[in-house]
């Protein structure tokens, strides 16, 4: 059954033929209580993902003894959550949810710089074509200097558009903070590796400037993959889907003209899914340019930090195994509390990969399926519902990796008044634990 409503959306705004793909068209518009629920864990995603993350920053940022080089991941760690819960929750996702349709096609604010005139570039046509090597050359003069950060690269390139589309906005928003996230595991993990297998613990090795580049160097990495459709030309192609939509076996005319505004960008571009309340990339399409953002997105902010994480952890498992055949062997040899300190630390750590494994597997799934070409099998609800579950990773972050650290659960303890009353059992608690590994 076709989806009459798309002809209404159409007439409310034009811009949605720019971002709807046609295999969507296809299906009908999913119930009320479909809608009803994608609100109601959007808003609890997005209200308690700003709440438990902001919490988290305060306890990382203001305790003097949580303030040290190693724990500034996790403060990047609670950004990129807090990120993810605000730029893809609320509004941008709860107020389509409501209102059953996508509502920020149109302009979102205008960019105005002094610094890139646009109006000599003549940037104002839509049909203007512009050199993709004229973009990246603006790019390099304006923001590549020693001053500027990936931000700034990011608003500089911003800016040579006259206006931001919430689409783009959306699906750039989720690509950078999803990404910010798995890389920041996968630096934790790799440090891990570190102070256990190759006994890395001394502090001064790893000074605040180390941290701070490595913080940096994840967020360029991040967002040098969801930043490609943002150098992309437009063009007009046309691309003919006469069986799109059929009401009353009459084919309709506004979406007959759907097949010239067809955007395509050589970069790869954002598009709209699921309930067609929510935006990502274009990994349907079977064009040149679509699978290769699609693959340059898969391999390069989920593949390579994916890497990163099981080598460490396969490392840090062969060594436990190691060492306890060297325990078994030589009775006399004893491992040192920093070890075992270090090796609990990293059972957490790799718990936490699990779960955001977990979250964001069933999506990463859907879209390496897709890339692969078994696009049938792609339903709304069956694009929808992994999306909204992969945002569940932005609360359950702070909850496992920050909370669940000694040291930090014992400030958040000191730190909130309705906790004191139960601050003497958790500590009398850890301390029976601590005895009982003495003995």
């Amino acid at each position: 059954m076709a989806n009459c409503t798309i002809n209404w959306l159409f007439e409310a705004d034009p811009q949605l033929r720019e971002i709807i793909l046609p295999i969507w068209c296809t299906y009908a518009q999913p119930g009320p209580a479909y809608f009803y629920f994608s609100s109601i864990l959007t808003t609890f995603i997005g209200f308690v993902g700003v709440a438990i993350n902001l919490f988290a920053l305060y306890v990382l940022t203001f305790k003097r003894s949580m303030q040290q080089p190693f724990n500034w991941f996790m403060i990047n760690l609670a950004i990129s959550d807090l990120g993810m819960a605000l730029t893809t929750c609320v509004p941008l996702k709860l107020v389509p949810s409501i209102m059953k349709r996508w509502i920020w096609g149109k302009q979102v604010r205008k960019l105005r710089f002094s610094r890139l005139s646009t109006t000599k570039l003549n940037i104002v046509s839509r049909s203007v074509k512009v050199p993709v090597a004229m973009w990246l050359c603006h790019l390099m003069v304006f923001s590549f200097n020693p001053s500027a950060t990936v931000f700034n690269a990011v608003t500089i390139s911003l800016s040579l558009f006259p206006v931001l589309k919430g689409c783009m906005l959306y699906g750039f928003s989720g690509g950078l903070f999803g990404f910010a996230s798995f890389c920041t595991l996968a630096v934790i993990a790799f440090g891990r590796y570190y102070a256990v297998v190759k006994n890395f613990n001394d502090p001064r090795k790893l000074t605040g400037r180390t941290v701070l580049l490595i913080i940096i160097f994840v967020w360029q990495w991040s967002a040098l993959w969801p930043l490609l459709p943002f150098f992309g030309i437009e063009k007009w192609h046309s691309m003919h889907e006469k069986d799109c939509l059929h009401f009353n076996e009459v084919l309709i005319d506004t979406v007959a003209e759907y097949s010239h505004f067809y955007l395509l960008s050589p970069e790869g571009r954002y598009v709209l899914e699921g309930f067609l309340t929510a935006c990502t990339f274009d990994y349907v399409s079977a064009d040149t340019s679509s699978l290769i953002f699609g693959i340059s997105l898969y391999v390069g902010g989920f593949l390579c930090p994916l890497a990163v994480i099981v080598y460490a952890y396969v490392g840090i498992i062969c060594f436990v195994r190691k060492t306890e055949r060297q325990l078994s062997v030589y009775s006399t040899v004893r491992v040192s509390g920093t070890n075992r300190l270090q090796m609990k630390a990293s059972k957490w750590s790799a718990l936490l990969t699990l779960l955001y494994l977990f979250a964001w597997g069933p999506y990463a799934l859907i879209c390496g399926i897709s890339l692969l070409g078994y696009q049938k099998h792609l339903t709304p609800y069956v694009t929808e519902f992994p999306g909204l579950f992969a945002k569940l990773a932005s609360i359950y972050n702070p909850l496992i990796y920050v909370f669940r650290h000694s040291r930090t659960r014992a400030k958040n303890v000191q730190g909130c008044r309705f906790c004191r009353r139960t601050k003497s059992k958790i500590f009398n608690t850890e301390g029976m634990d601590s005895a009982h590994q003495q003995t």
